[in-house]
């Protein structure tokens, strides 16, 4: 990707040119790139994640393609939409594209070739396909909004669909946190979802109104949110000042409120003066009506007093206080309370999972003290001031757990996934920073929406760490029922009598996948191998195929156990769950006499394909000859090819 490129698709509906305009400097210039766009209004513009210079742009009569950054531009293939409206890249398969469709009778097409060809997959007579969303962290998991039906949800691809929410929202994805969703909603406003979509709670403290159009969420700091909402109808005054020489913007604000809920006027705030002090600050005087018109604590009128009050408003420059909690080792610290003393008011905000916090509107010239806070943490520096503020500040915090030699207990991961046939799911709870001594804590499954004695058995019951001992496991039987159903979850909470004992995340939730949508796991197999089930394998190192040996040439620079060969095979249908470690992917070989089961030491997905790469350490003293390798994961095992070890 390219940073200071960026593309715009228009729709005026009557006025401008409409098309895909093409910045490459940051916005400070654009260019119009509609060549082959017959019907340039523009509704939805998406850019292919792996190759950057593609893109597919909708417009009201058919879909078009671009391969040359937008320089010329073909309709896509045929079985599209009738009306496409919203489009949406698979960023794990990125030749999958998925479009909805506005005026036709079906809801939501998909592509699987980069648009060379389309499928209807559902969701008709559901009314328009307003937005279609992919899942960044979950292969499969797919939401659609229609018109009149609400918001589906797929977790394989669109092959099926179950309602999720009654309401014509747009979900947008957490960037970081798998679990985190957000639902934008003209009627509602923004809610938030921390459990993958099974509850919600608003969040419009501090929305003019509750009509929101759009959200985006900061890639690198998610706790920060920008919301888009309607017009509230009605005026207010604003300022702008400029630099002495007149070509620079200083600032410009709004100085207003909403109009009350049976004022039928919407004429509500009106500046008629302004002067300036000869510090350079701005006084505005005018007419405002509003119940919500901004004041100070110690105006002389704080409040409206019903229709039209008069106002004097004083601007001054404004700045931002910002930064991060860190824990010891640099990584964002969720849940800590920062707070804002600015000499006679407190103000507090928690820090989600990107550690990060911002305090806005500073006046210029005060004093501001930030303090940061978390139990069982002490804060480096304990506290920060700014005195005379002229400038935006950043101030971080560095924390480090109180502990005792007796450590604290928490789950490995916050989340797992399983398929309904593994039987049952193993948990691990870890101990950590510290191991002295003996150590208990409870546990107890709880429903979500999967339930107990249905889905799941219930488990509660008492870990007890003894001295030394830092791992312990959790059994939660699984079932296995013959009824095809959406994802569903439950969670396992750990409690203790003392809130030290217990470390982050305490709270794991585990989502049970039906397994008729579970993908198969594909060993990828030679097409030109000496048998037809040849295992397609390469040495990780030297980069060659079989026969390998188990140990390396005697010219390699490398001793001991790292002399052993590293093996990569490559398998479809195969991701770990975040937090999840390599371990979990077994590779089982087989001699005809015994059979090894040898854990993955690393998976990663192959760019650019859509499978992937798992390498593992030849155990010692395999002999040679030909052996049968299978790959197991999540209670799924692959297909067997064969590969072999040189004598």
């Amino acid at each position: 990707m390219t940073p200071s490129t960026v593309y715009v698709g228009t729709s005026s509906l009557g006025g401008g040119i409409d098309g895909v305009y093409k910045s490459t400097d940051g916005g400070n210039s654009w260019n119009l790139r509609n060549n082959g766009i017959s019907n340039p209004s523009v509704l939805s513009l998406v850019i292919d994640p792996v190759t950057p210079t593609t893109l597919y742009a909708a417009t009201f009569h058919s879909i078009y393609k671009t391969t040359d950054g937008g320089d010329n531009w073909a309709p896509t293939g045929s079985g599209g939409p009738v009306s496409p409206f919203a489009l949406a890249i698979d960023p794990h398969t990125h030749t999958t594209i998925y479009a909805t469709d506005f005026l036709g009778s079906a809801g939501i097409f998909r592509s699987t070739n980069a648009g060379a060809s389309w499928q209807d997959v559902g969701l008709n007579d559901t009314g328009s396909g307003v937005f279609v969303k992919v899942s960044p962290h979950t292969p499969g998991l797919v939401y659609a909004t229609m018109s009149i039906g609400g918001v589906f949800k797929s977790v394989d691809g669109g092959d099926h669909w179950s309602l999720v929410r009654s309401d014509a929202s747009e979900i947008v994805f957490d960037p970081v946190n798998p679990l985190t969703l957000y639902s934008v909603s003209t009627p509602q406003g923004v809610h938030k979802s921390t459990d993958g979509g099974q509850t919600w709670n608003p969040i419009d403290e501090g929305l003019t109104v509750p009509i929101a159009l759009a959200l985006a969420v900061d890639p690198l700091r998610p706790s920060t949110l920008y919301v888009s909402i309607a017009s509230t109808n009605d005026d207010d005054a604003f300022v702008t000042k400029i630099n002495p020489s007149g070509n620079a913007l200083i600032y410009s604000t709004l100085i207003g409120g909403i109009r009350g809920p049976d004022d039928p006027s919407n004429i509500n705030d009106e500046a008629y003066a302004i002067a300036l002090d000869l510090a350079g600050n701005a006084f505005i005087t005018g007419v405002s009506r509003s119940p919500n018109f901004p004041t100070t604590p110690n105006a002389y009128q704080p409040v409206n007093h019903g229709f039209n009050d008069s106002f004097i408003s004083k601007l001054t420059m404004s700045y931002i206080i910002s930064g991060r909690v860190l824990d010891a080792g640099g990584a964002p610290l969720s849940g800590a309370e920062v707070v804002l003393n600015d000499g006679g008011l407190l103000t507090a905000v928690v820090t989600e999972s990107d550690g990060s916090y911002e305090f806005s509107h500073l006046r210029e010239g005060g004093s501001f003290t930030v303090s940061a806070a978390k139990p069982h943490f002490t804060m480096a520096p304990p506290s920060q001031t700014f005195n005379n503020l002229s400038a935006s500040q950043t101030a971080n915090f560095t924390a480090t757990r109180l502990t005792s030699a007796t450590g604290n207990v928490q789950f490995s991961v916050d989340s797992i996934r399983v398929i309904e046939d593994i039987g049952a799911a193993t948990i691990t709870v870890l101990r950590k920073d510290g191991s002295s001594g003996n150590l208990s804590v409870d546990y107890a499954t709880s429903d979500g929406t999967a339930t107990a004695g249905q889905d799941y058995t219930a488990t509660s019951g008492t870990l007890t760490f003894s001295d030394g001992e830092t791992s312990k496991n959790i059994q939660v039987t699984v079932a296995d029922d013959a009824v095809t159903e959406a994802e569903e979850t439950f969670k396992v909470v750990l409690t203790a009598q003392s809130l030290e004992t217990l470390g982050a995340p305490s709270t794991l939730v585990i989502t049970i996948q039906d397994r008729s949508t579970a993908p198969v796991l594909e060993l990828l197999l030679e097409e030109s191998g000496p048998t037809v089930d040849q295992a397609a394998a390469l040495d990780a190192l030297l980069l060659v195929r079989d026969p390998f040996r188990v140990v390396l040439p005697d010219w390699f620079p490398t001793t001991g156990a790292d002399r052993n060969t590293r093996v990569m095979f490559f398998v479809r249908g195969l991701q770990l769950d975040p937090g999840e470690s390599p371990s979990a992917v077994v590779v089982r070989l087989g001699s005809g006499i015994e059979l090894l089961d040898v854990p993955a030491e690393d998976v990663r997905s192959v760019p650019n394909v859509d499978f992937t790469q798992i390498r593992i350490r030849l155990p010692d003293g395999l002999a040679a000859g030909t052996y049968t390798v299978s790959v197991r994961a999540h209670s799924r095992s692959s297909n067997t090819g064969m590969f072999r070890i040189a004598p």
